[in-house]
Formats: C-alpha cells, structure tokens, sequence
C-alpha cells in the first residue's frame, strides 16, 4: 500500500524508522543501504562514497532502508528524515547536483573522498567546506602543522584557495610514511610531489606513488637506479601486483641498483624474510618481467655477464638468441648446475651441439658416474648427459649404466634414457649392439618402429631380433601360405591359437592391413593379445580402438602425471607397441 507520509517518503513499509534510533552508525562496514526508487529500480550502497552517493541524490519520494545487523538478529529503519541522514555521512542537508559543471575542476569532497573517522571530525568537515572564511582556514592551517597527519590535511591541500605559504608549512611536517599517501593524490602539485620525492628519495611507498605520476615518472626512474640493494628489494616486492606493464618499466629501474649490490646476509630476526632481499634472488625475479630489449642488454653487458648469464638461466623460459648467450655459464657450470641447465633446456643440444658436448664429456671425464646414476634411478640426468653426449667415451659410459643390474625408478623413465643412446649419431655399431642386446623383444620393436627405414639403428634392431630364438609354438600348425589366412574353425584344432596369429603378425611379407584386419577379427582374438600389437593398428578399431581408449583412462585416472607422459609419448612416438604406451604412462 502506498502514501504519502510527512511529504517525506512515499511508502509505508512497517519498519522502524531512523528518527526513532538513538545512535546509527550509517558508515560501518557492517551497515548496507537500500533504496527502491520511483521507477521501481533496486539499488544497494556497502561503501562510504556509494551510501553518501545514495543519501546525497535521494528524493522523498523513494525508500530507502538502512540494514544493520544487531548482536541477535538484523535490524531493519526506513530512513524517514533525509536532511539528517545527510548530516549524519558528512553531506549537507540538500539534496546534492547529480552532474558537475563542464570544465570546473574536480576538487575533492568530504562527501566522496574520506573515511569515516574523517566524516565525525568536525575540523575535517570545516576544512572541506567551500565557504570556509579566511580566519577558519588559518586556524586550521595552525591547527594542522603542529602535527602534520596526511589523512588530515589532504581536505585543506585539496583547496584552491589555500596560499603558498600555508600549504608549504603543512607540507614541511610531513612524514615519510605520509609522503608516499600525498604523493599518489591530486591534492598535491606535481611541483609539491617532486618536493616530497626529493625529500625521501630511498623510500619505495613515495617512489611507487611518484611513478604512478606522469610528471614525476622520470624524476623517480632516476631516484630507483640509485636506491642501495634492500631498498631496491622493498620498492619490487611492494609492487607485487602491479599491472605487466608498470612492473616492467619498473623492472628496468630496480635491476641497475640490484647489479650494483653484494647478496646479503641472512637475517636471524625474520627467518626467510633475507631471501626476498638477496640480490641474486631479486635479480632473477626482475629478469621475468624485463622487456626483450633490457633482456637482451643485459646479457651483453661486458661487467656483470656471468652473474646475469647465471640469473638468467635460473629464471623463467628463455629464447634460442638468449640461450647461445649463455652458453659461457653453462661451459663453465659445476656439474649439478650443468645437469639442471640440460634438464630445464632440452633445446641447447640442438642449438649448441659441439658446446654441450664438450660439457658433459668433461662432467664424465672429471668423475660423474652414470652407472652410480642409474643404481640411484637419477634418470633425468643420464637422460639429458645421454642427449648431448658426442664423444666415444661417453657413449661407453652411458651403455654400461643403461645394462647395470637392479635398476631402480619408473620403466618410462628407463626406456626414455635408452631411446636417447640409441638415437646418438654419435654411438657405434658396437655400442649400440651392446646396448639392443640387453633389451627385451618388445622393448626392441619399439625402438626399430620409430626410427627410418634404412637407418643403422633399425637394421641393427632387425639383425639382433632374427638372431633370437623364435617365441616357442609347441603343437602349433604353422602359418598358412600366403594366398590363404586360416580361419577361426582352423585355428580350433590347433593347441595355440594365439600364437598362429602372432605367427601372422610377425610376417611382414603379406598385406599387412588385410593380415591386422583378418586378426583382430578372429574369435581367439583377446584384449592381452591386442595389447602386444602397435598402437596404430588398433587405435581405429570399432572394437578394440574403445577399449584401448578405456585401458588408457583407467591407467592416467586424475593423475596429471600419467596424462603428460601419454601426451609427451603420443607426441613422439605413434608407432608404440600399446604394452609399451601402458608401461610408459604407469609413472
């Protein structure tokens, strides 16, 4: 139901009203406004500008309801006197201009601009009052600089009437831990600004808010190339989460005082808390949001090459040009920091073949053992030493760890180290013989299905598998001729079905598609036989494609582990046998 009420609000909405309330703290977090207007439009005030917006721009005709949780229950007051709500946020007691005159300058206002401690001050309130008198504002000047605050003069430095003299003595008294709150606001000049920078240039709140300054950036740029490597540290990681850009910029800035300073000393007061200001740390930090340009300066930098070059290769991902400019540091690298280079950029083999090379026959060469390696499962660092060995001797060791007896780890692992020996170029017939001896049939396969046709390696593989003894067929007709692939009713007076048509699959002589086909029809066809054939000849299958695809999810399952080693084998290798492609997922 709907009248009108004291000429005040147009609803009867059967609540409390604010009048009635002794005491209403309408700007509490915990206070919400709510106003319905007249076109029936809801809307909600949490903040203080949002709730003086609200109170400001209401008419009588609209309801507004104040929500106040109480210690029990919510309280609900139909705000029936304006005027005094107004009063009560700091406003005046008229509805306030919803649009501000084109051109006048923005000043601001109690009424959208401060806090509510600042709205219960009464010398607050007068300094934003417009028709303030010229007594007033000196009494407030007075009152101000005997203990300059920057919450409190912001209302008086915000005035255009306020002279010179008046705001210098305000800003005299200012403090560090205000400087940096007057710097980032309109308050101040951008001449009063550079005042304050030039008076805590080592500060990171005045710096950060200098260069978020158009007409301070530079002047702060400079102050930052020169701050000491802690007070660099502080002025980043107070920056933490600023936009990409503005950190880059920043970057460029803060990594100049970095180069300059020595790592610093662990702090016993706040455990952990050094680490953020170490220099070495803080410099590889930094290198990630570098533009390509700084990046690229730096790592020509005749002085502070190597401790960048380091850096750099301990920093995020890097380009192929930035990577050959590290090549120095990686040659010269201790043997643990050469194997996490390798480990964390596969591509420097292809990039710098010779360089690596050299590297990792020098790592083997001055005691690194890969056969105590492989006894220990370390198979990501014979994996990358077995990437980029070129030299005989290497090879050799890395053979002689591949055999080892007990290996520990994952069989992927394993597997991955042994297909890297045996796609070196730089391995020997003899090496590599040694190496395919020791592998099991399936293992053999694998390796020969990927690699060329007429390469060394695969004519290796075929020789070492003819050389074997065939798979035992006991009471097993053998294959038919070529015109004629046996039937199922054939197949039944035989002992082992199975192996008759592991027989066919082994003979490459027929038609391999007509063979694969004609198999994976036959009733003594099973899922464990399918598992034995190459990945590629089952994957389309009407029948067998679902279930490989089912065996593959009931093995990776919600472990991201296992799915990148289907991604990272699938990637390289489609020729797998799908009993290698399991094994190479079990991580």
């Amino acid at each position: 139901m709907m009248r009108q009420m004291r000429g005040k609000i147009a609803f009867d909405p059967h609540l409390r009203r604010t009048s009635s309330a002794e005491s209403l703290p309408w700007l509490a977090r915990t206070v919400t406004l709510l106003r319905v207007g007249e076109d029936g439009l809801v809307t909600q005030a949490k903040t203080d500008s949002e709730k003086r917006a609200m109170l400001g721009t209401a008419t009588g005709q609209e309801l507004l309801v104040v929500a106040w949780p109480g210690e029990w229950s919510q309280d609900l007051f139909v705000v029936d006197d304006l005027p005094a709500a107004r009063l009560a946020v700091g406003l005046p007691r008229r509805r306030v201009a919803t649009a501000e005159p084109a051109g006048e300058r923005y000043v601001p206002s109690l009424s959208r601009d401060w806090s509510p401690s600042e709205s219960r001050d009464l010398w607050a309130c007068l300094a934003g009052l417009p028709d303030l008198p010229a007594e007033g504002k000196r009494q407030l000047v007075d009152k101000e600089a005997e203990r300059v605050s920057a919450r409190r003069i912001k209302p008086l430095l915000a005035r255009e009437d306020l002279d010179r003299e008046a705001r210098q003595r305000l800003l005299a008294g200012v403090e560090w831990w205000d400087a940096g709150d007057l710097v980032a606001d309109d308050c101040c000049s951008d001449e009063e600004a550079l005042e304050l920078l030039s008076r805590f240039p080592a500060k990171a709140s005045v710096l950060a808010a200098a260069l978020r300054r158009e007409n301070a950036k530079q002047a702060a740029m400079h102050k930052i190339a020169e701050l000491s490597g802690e007070d660099a540290a502080e002025l980043w990681w107070d920056a933490e989460k600023w936009p990409a850009e503005a950190k880059a910029q920043l970057a460029s800035s803060v990594v100049d005082a970095v180069l300059r300073s020595r790592p610093a000393k662990p702090s016993a007061e706040v455990p952990g808390w050094h680490n953020r200001r170490d220099p070495e740390s803080l410099l590889r930090n930094l290198i990630e949001h570098l533009p390509p340009s700084r990046r690229g300066e730096l790592l020509a930098h005749p002085e502070h090459g190597p401790r960048i070059q380091r850096a750099f290769l301990a920093a995020g991902e890097l380009a192929d040009a930035e990577l050959l400019e590290c090549l120095p540091e990686v040659k010269a690298a201790e043997a643990a920091d050469l194997l996490a280079y390798l480990k964390r950029f596969p591509q420097l083999v292809e990039l710098a073949r010779d360089e690596t090379g050299d590297a990792v026959a020098k790592l083997v060469a001055d005691g690194w053992d890969p056969e105590q390696a492989a006894r220990t499962g370390q198979w990501a660092d014979l994996a990358a030493v077995a990437r980029a060995a070129n030299t005989s001797a290497c090879i050799d060791a890395l053979v002689r760890a591949a055999v080892v007896e007990g290996r520990p780890g994952p069989r992927v692992a394993y597997y991955r180290f042994v297909d890297l020996i045996a796609g070196n170029r730089a391995a020997s017939p003899s090496q590599l013989r040694n190496l395919l001896d020791r592998l099991p049939d399936d293992h053999i396969l694998d390796i020969e299905e990927q690699l060329p046709a007429r390469s060394r390696t695969r004519r290796l593989c075929s020789e070492i598998l003819a050389a074997r003894e065939p798979r035992a067929v006991s009471s097993a007709k053998p294959a038919p001729p070529e015109e004629s692939l046996p039937t199922d009713e054939e197949l039944s007076t035989v002992a082992d079905p199975q192996a008759v048509l592991a027989d066919l699959l082994r003979d490459r002589s027929r038609n391999r598609d007509a063979v694969v086909a004609h198999v994976l029809e036959s009733a003594y066809m099973t899922d464990e036989f399918a598992w034995r054939m190459p990945v590629r000849e089952i994957e389309r299958h009407p029948v067998y494609g679902p279930r490989l695809a089912a065996k593959v999810i009931e093995i990776c399952g919600d472990s991201p582990s296992r799915w990148q080693a289907l991604a990272a084998a699938w990637g390289a290798q489609t020729q797998l046998l799908t009993s290698t492609l399991f094994k190479r997922i079990e991580v």
